[in-house]
């Protein structure tokens, strides 16, 4: 048993991965279980709240804990997007967990705001598989999707489909890029990428295509070495966007003439150091007050930090520090 002081609970529920850590008033990690993803918008929310039921029976008995013993929860949970969402999944999910202490329910993009320390403002930044934009201000959130703005993986592919097209002359980062996704040739990749539904005699003829697709950021950053004219400007479109995001969220928060940070989270910033250094370097014109701070744990200690936060006010200078919790992309 961990005494009178307890335990903390922080769960990452994201698509297709759901991470729950256990830690004590010191900050010592007892339990860490993953299982599969818990989006209530793919599994509907009896389901989800049985994965997550699941979930943290396993790690209170892999920490020696009850459930009476969780002082302060955090939960990170993909697809709680709009207002709705909230008391619904609060309702249906979170409270038939059985923990009867403070709880806080996030949408998982606001995680990294915390990973570092917690924060009672700031602005979070994930760019990885999808994209996202989010600021707290107090009671005050905002969160930018991104469904306007193209993510890095399509902006690649679309020099592709112009070159193809005739629209630019194909250059050697077009060529190399082509051979990366394994087709032959332009019109290969348009057919098959583009054309290949209602004609079924249009196969695919790279069955990995999207593990290649998937992996984009980091041979992306590999070949910004080449110093292509076509990867510099990829790196000013995608920064970008991503500033001007930042910008958005600043706005509706109130926060944009205010010194906060901008916590960097997301497998394309964390590889693609040419594209944290543009965001950096907008945010330095249009967002002066804006500190620019790459996220160094996973979100799942930010779940951590902000059940400590409930629990006992933070936790002790150097806790959660156990390499599990560093952030790999």
């Amino acid at each position: 048993m961990t005494g009178l002081a307890g335990v903390i609970l922080g769960v990452d529920g994201g698509n297709s991965k759901t991470d729950a850590v256990i830690a004590d008033a010191r900050g010592r990690v007892l339990a860490v279980v993953s299982t599969s993803g818990s989006n209530h918008e793919q599994l509907g929310l009896r389901k989800c709240a049985r994965v997550l039921d699941d979930l943290v029976g396993k790690a209170c008995r892999k920490a020696g804990v009850s459930r009476r013993d969780i002082k302060g929860a955090c939960f990170g949970m993909a697809g709680v997007d709009i207002p709705k969402d909230f008391p619904l999944v609060e309702r249906k999910v979170i409270r038939k967990l059985g923990i009867r202490a403070p709880m806080k329910l996030h949408n998982d993009a606001f995680l990294p705001l915390f990973n570092d320390k917690y924060r009672s403002r700031g602005v979070g930044v994930t760019a990885g598989a999808g994209r996202k934009w989010v600021a707290v201000n107090g009671n005050r959130l905002w969160m930018i999707e991104g469904y306007g703005l193209p993510d890095l993986r399509h902006t690649l592919e679309m020099e592709l489909l112009r070159a193809a097209e005739g629209a630019k002359v194909p250059d050697a980062f077009d060529g190399r890029l082509l051979h990366y996704l394994g087709y032959r040739g332009y019109r290969q990749y348009v057919e098959e990428q583009f054309f290949r539904e209602g004609r079924p005699y249009v196969g695919n003829s790279v069955p990995d295509y999207w593990t290649r697709r998937f992996h984009l950021p980091k041979w992306f950053a590999g070949e910004l070495a080449h110093g292509t004219k076509t990867s510099r400007v990829i790196v000013r479109e995608y920064g970008g966007y991503v500033a001007a995001g930042v910008m958005g969220v600043l706005r509706n928060t109130g926060l944009l003439r205010c010194e906060v940070d901008v916590v960097l989270s997301g497998s394309i910033l964390a590889n693609v150091k040419p594209l944290r250094d543009e965001v950096v370097g907008r945010l330095a014109l249009s967002a002066p007050g804006a500190q620019v701070i790459g996220a160094r744990y996973k979100p799942v200690r930010g779940a951590l930090a902000y059940a400590a936060q409930l629990a006992w006010g933070g936790l002790p200078a150097g806790a959660l520090r156990e390499p599990w919790l560093l952030y790999c992309p």
